[in-house]
């Protein structure tokens, strides 16, 4: 029983990102390894399951695994760069048809035995990608390795709103009929910044950046200075998307079962988000905001940490709320209720799977910003649960008739509120 509730609140809370992907455009790169991976195909019904909930999806494949055991030790590279010689072009164009055939074969299989029957799934590929030659680098002359000379937007756009998944290979023709092998993730990161992606991701063998502590990183913000411990050149595909108008880049491992929906429909995810500035906002609450601030507060209110407030009563003080989003959902929240020169903040909370990320130091940094722009001399707050914290942060005991008459007259005996202040 347990677990069918843990079931059912895990589908509730999905809702809300089932909604704010829905006709989003996401392109998902099957990195080196990924089209070999024993997960393959519960990764083909993630995105089967994807689309079914109205996500554009664009998959970009690897085939250098198996070029790799093909080629053997004859596939040279240079600076992360694989040489393809004139020998080689039609043995890797060769096998990058069979991937591509293998994969048109397991979305049919996997559409005649989803939950419910069969669903038509319109899988489309086509020659959406111009190449160019790398050409000679440094005295290396990479031949018939290319790069990316231009991506075919408008005709993937038309493919995307037919419910179209597109499957586009590494390999592209130069306009005088050359064909060249192309990296997958420079393709992926093109065909993302020419559509203006919502999302880039790359299912590669790592299960995210990792700090210097070898602890994945979930969040990085290109904004401002990250460190990892290694150069992935991934996150260098991740920033090239950004900085060309890609909402988002996620690296997740193709091993990880699940791996993109529990990133897309869960707060907490499980790889690497990478944004071009802060996926969070800190603003004043707006109208909208008000049934997630009353679902934010309300367990806090029942286990008695914070007195019960009617929706009206909120909905009256609006104004004075402030609230961090993430991915479109209140994940915290705070109030600044004025009294002349002084203020009392109220109901400062953070949703559960939010804790951990100093968000409530940003919120009291960002209350106290606020009350110096108001011309407040000091802040005070009444708090059961969170004395310590306060205090660390410069807050001292207060005494009951230090508060305004007004707020003195609202002070109930009952909660042993500890009251607490601090000057601006």
């Amino acid at each position: 029983m347990i677990l069918q509730d843990e079931k059912i609140k895990w589908f509730r809370n999905a809702a809300g990102y089932i909604a704010a992907h829905k006709d989003k455009s996401f392109v998902i790169c099957l990195c080196k390894g990924a089209t070999e991976s024993s997960a393959l195909r519960e990764i083909i019904s993630d995105c089967i399951l994807l689309t079914s909930l109205g996500v554009r999806i664009i998959i970009v494949f690897n085939g250098d695994e198996k070029i790799e055991k093909r080629l053997r030790s004859d596939w040279d590279s240079h600076n992360n760069k694989n040489i393809t010689r004139l020998s080689q072009i039609n043995t890797v164009s060769e096998i990058i048809g069979s991937i591509r055939n293998d994969l048109e074969a397991f979305f049919a299989f996997h559409s005649f035995h989803l939950p419910g029957g069969k669903q038509d799934i319109l899988l489309t590929s086509g020659n959406f990608v111009t190449a160019k030659p790398i050409g000679i680098i440094n005295g290396v002359n990479y031949e018939f390795s290319g790069k990316v000379r231009k991506v075919n937007s408008i005709a993937i756009q038309k493919q995307l709103e037919t419910n179209s998944i597109l499957l586009i290979s590494p390999i592209g023709f130069a306009p005088e009929g050359d064909l060249f092998h192309l990296d997958s993730n420079e393709v992926a990161t093109e065909v993302a910044s020419s559509i203006k992606a919502d999302k880039l991701v790359f299912l590669n063998a790592l299960p995210g950046l990792l700090d210097e502590n070898g602890e994945i990183i979930s969040e990085i913000d290109l904004s401002t200075k990250h460190e990892t411990n290694e150069k992935n050149l991934l996150l260098k595909f991740c920033q090239k998307a950004c900085n060309n108008g890609v909402s988002r880049c996620h690296i997740l491992s193709y091993e990880l079962n699940g791996a993109l929906l529990q990133e897309f429909f869960t707060p907490y995810g499980c790889g690497t988000q990478v944004t071009g500035t802060s996926s969070e906002k800190l603003r004043q609450a707006k109208n909208q905001d008000l049934n997630q601030i009353l679902d934010l507060i309300g367990p806090s209110e029942k286990e008695g940490s914070l007195i019960q407030r009617t929706r009206d009563g909120v909905k009256a003080k609006l104004s004075e709320f402030f609230v961090i989003e993430s991915d479109g959902f209140v994940v915290a929240c705070a109030a600044l209720h004025p009294y002349q020169t002084t203020a009392e903040i109220a109901c400062m909370v953070t949703h559960p799977n939010y804790r951990g990320k100093k968000r409530g130091n940003n919120l009291l940094d960002y209350i106290e910003k606020k009350g110096k722009e108001l011309g407040l001399k000091s802040l005070f707050v009444l708090t059961t649960k969170s004395e310590h914290w306060f205090k660390e942060k410069g807050f001292s005991n207060a005494s009951l008739d230090e508060l305004p008459q007004a707020r003195q007259d609202e002070y109930k005996q009952e909660r042993s509120s500890i009251i607490l202040s601090k000057k601006l």
